[in-house]
């Protein structure tokens, strides 16, 4: 909570229900299965929550999509696709779930450089530049997931 306000986002466990981005409350941290207008989400299940963080089959699909900022700024990409788990707003050292990985080519993540891609800034080289030129990794997460979850529950 900042200033005694939720900022509500996309659930950091399930990838799909809402959780507060400032304090990290959500339905399934708390165990609760229960979203802020009452209702049930079902993330309850007796899973630990460590294998609630991989999700292997979503970040396979992420290495098939495209990278983000490529897509959204009209880069051509020139490298593969990687699984970013995005660092903006997060106050910890753990790494956030795969659930909220996008995909970014090796140029925009880990700087990867040639010759033709000099003008692409990598987010692990300096991430203020980074969220300047393209806003925070976070906000590319909930497309992201619209891409992937219809393709999981087939």
């Amino acid at each position: 909570m900042k200033d005694g306000v939720h900022r509500w986002q996309r659930c950091d466990i399930c990838g799909w229900h809402v959780a507060c981005g400032y304090c990290g409350n959500n339905c399934c941290n708390a165990g609760t299965g229960s979203l802020p207008d009452g209702s049930q989400c079902g993330c309850d299940e007796a899973y630990s929550v460590q294998d609630k963080f991989k999700d292997p089959a979503y970040l396979a699909i992420i290495h098939e999509l495209p990278c983000v900022i490529c897509e959204a700024f009209g880069f051509r990409q020139t490298s593969i696709t990687e699984a970013h788990h995005t660092i903006c707003g997060r106050f910890s050292g753990r790494k956030t779930p795969d659930r909220q990985a996008i995909p970014l080519c090796q140029c925009h993540h880990q700087g990867l450089r040639f010759d033709r891609d000099k003008e692409k800034l990598a987010i692990h080289n300096g991430k203020e530049s980074w969220v300047a030129a393209y806003g925070e990794d976070v906000e590319y997460i909930s497309a992201t997931q619209d891409k992937i979850l219809p393709r999981l529950k087939t």
